[in-house]
């Protein structure tokens, strides 16, 4: 098998959705090699648009997990959450990126002695953030982790985040609407990625509906 081939096998892993783990934790060093992939995958502008949580307290993961469920939705929650390692990606707002800007812009002007401009723009957080989790989950199936995407957060998780960064919402500088998380851990191998141990039932999952080139146009 060729590297490229070896590639394609993890992205296989990655597309899938976790949703039971085993209780390994992950690896002390892994846990910081995750910090070092964030610090330096490329950043537009060369800014940070979010606060990057890593969670590894079981308790807190499962009181999250029991929240992972859009406001108002009797179904199950989304047991991805459930993993040894939670990375939840919370932007900061508009306001602070604003300001963030404007600072970065008019210490390169005094460098190039120029009056440029460029705007803060508000789609720059998902794009970011986008970026970022896909790298860090191709990463984590790198070297043997499994992992699950998460955007459905009720008021009830977000009421946490709030509580955890509490010195920071107080200073008006995140906003949990538009989080998104990552759970990698060591996959649970008796049963489907997609079966919830907890409700002892399988979760809906995609058919992959990229299964050939139609999506691709390919200008030589």
């Amino acid at each position: 098998m060729n590297d490229t081939d070896k590639i394609l096998e993890k992205i296989q892993i990655a597309k899938k959705c976790q949703r039971n783990w085993n209780t390994t934790p992950v690896l002390l060093e892994h846990v910081d090699f995750f910090k070092s992939v964030l610090e330096n995958v490329p950043k537009k502008q060369g800014r940070i648009f979010y606060k990057a949580l890593f969670i590894e307290n079981i308790d807190l993961i499962n009181k999250l997990y029991y929240n992972a469920r859009d406001e108002g939705c009797d179904y199950a929650h989304n047991a991805q959450v459930n993993a040894p390692l939670l990375i939840i990606f919370v932007p900061y707002d508009c306001d602070y990126l604003e300001k963030v800007s404007n600072d970065v812009l008019s210490d390169f002007n005094k460098v190039i002695d120029e009056d440029t401009t460029f705007p803060y723009n508000e789609v720059d957080v998902s794009t970011s953030i986008g970026i970022h989790i896909g790298m860090l989950s191709l990463a984590a199936t790198q070297i043997g982790y499994s992992t699950g995407f998460c955007s459905c957060f009720d008021s009830n998780f977000k009421k946490i985040i709030n509580e955890i960064l509490h010195d920071e919402i107080s200073l008006g500088i995140l906003q949990t609407r538009d989080m998104i998380s990552l759970g990698i851990g060591n996959p649970n191998t008796d049963h489907k990625h997609n079966y919830d141990l907890f409700i002892k039932t399988h979760m809906f999952s995609h058919k992959n509906a990229w299964n050939d080139n139609k999506h691709i146009k390919h200008i030589k």
